[in-house]
C-alpha cells in the first residue's frame, strides 16, 4: 500500500503532470503573461456550449443573460489587435468584476444541478 501511494505521489511523476499543464497554459497566454484574446474567446465559448448542453428553459436563460452581462468585461480585459492598453488599476477592476460575475454564475450553475437531483 505504502509503494501505491509513494508511487501516486512521485516527483517525477506529479512533474511530468505540471510540465504538460504548464505547456497548455502557455499556449493559451500572451507574451505579457495574460490570457490573449483567441484563449479567453475559446474558454467563453466552452462556457456557454456546456451551458447550452447542460440546461434548459429559465434555468438557461438565466445563465446566457449573466453570460452576455460578462463578455463586455472580457472584451474590455483582453483586448484584440485595436491597440488599447489598460492601467494597472483598469486591470485590478476588471479583474474584479470578472471575478463576480464568475463565482455568480459558478454559483447558480451548482444550485440549478442540486436542484435538478433533488427533483
Amino acid at each position: 500500500m505504502t509503494d501505491k501511494i509513494d508511487n501516486l505521489f512521485s516527483p517525477e511523476r506529479l512533474r511530468g503532470k505540471w510540465i504538460s499543464k504548464s505547456h497548455v497554459l502557455k499556449q493559451k497566454t500572451s507574451k505579457n503573461g495574460s490570457l490573449s484574446s483567441a484563449g479567453y474567446e475559446q474558454l467563453y465559448s466552452s462556457i456557454q456550449e456546456m451551458i447550452g448542453k447542460r440546461f434548459s428553459g429559465d434555468n438557461r436563460q438565466l445563465l446566457e443573460d449573466l453570460l452576455d452581462q460578462l463578455k463586455p468585461l472580457l472584451d474590455l480585459r483582453f483586448p484584440g489587435t485595436d491597440g488599447q492598453v489598460l492601467g494597472e488599476e483598469e486591470i485590478v477592476a476588471a479583474n474584479m468584476e470578472i471575478d463576480q460575475a464568475l463565482s455568480q454564475i459558478e454559483d447558480l450553475v451548482e444550485a440549478f444541478e442540486i436542484q435538478g437531483k433533488s427533483l
